[in-house]
């Protein structure tokens, strides 16, 4: 990495203090990740570091974007890794139903992860649900437990008529 940045920047190679060179700064046990620049074909000027299961992206937006773009092929394969999400709304705080999403959660927890999020202030839901998971027949079943188990308190599914 010290070799991209002085190539990148310029720098001499006994310079260790340049501002430029804290970008070096990265575990010994983590990977540098070289993605392919779609225009060109040619290797990304600057990788992504990976530390076991944590992906390190640049912090500027477009240069994130860009990231993303060229390291899609090695983070996703082609023929699996696709998500299934859905999106419930919910006219009832977080707090009450708790227990339920968290039975349900359990019960699919190496299928499927499930998110809850309370929404303060809101004129229309009070708590909004994710489902994620890379089978779509557990996203359908997770979202099928969870309507029944809240019916009532659905307002609507996201991509879906509950």
């Amino acid at each position: 990495m010290s070799e991209v940045l002085r190539n990148y920047f310029k720098l001499p190679n006994d310079d260790k203090t340049s501002p430029a060179m804290k970008l070096a700064m990265v575990p010994k046990t983590s990977e540098l990740l070289w993605g392919t620049q779609r225009r060109t074909g040619t290797r990304a000027i600057f990788p992504i570091v990976r530390l076991r299961n944590v992906h390190v992206f640049p912090g500027i937006p477009q240069l994130c974007e860009k990231a993303f773009d060229q390291i899609e092929d090695l983070l996703f394969s082609k023929e699996g890794n696709r998500f299934f999400s859905h999106k419930i709304f919910l006219n009832i705080d977080e707090l009450p139903i708790a227990s339920t999403v968290e039975t349900i959660a359990q019960k699919y927890k190496d299928v499927a992860t499930i998110g809850s999020y309370p929404k303060i202030n809101h004129s229309y839901y009070k708590t909004k649900l994710t489902i994620d998971s890379t089978d779509k027949d557990a996203a359908e079943s997770v979202l099928g437990d969870l309507t029944t188990a809240l019916k009532g308190f659905v307002l609507f599914c996201f991509g879906e008529i509950c």
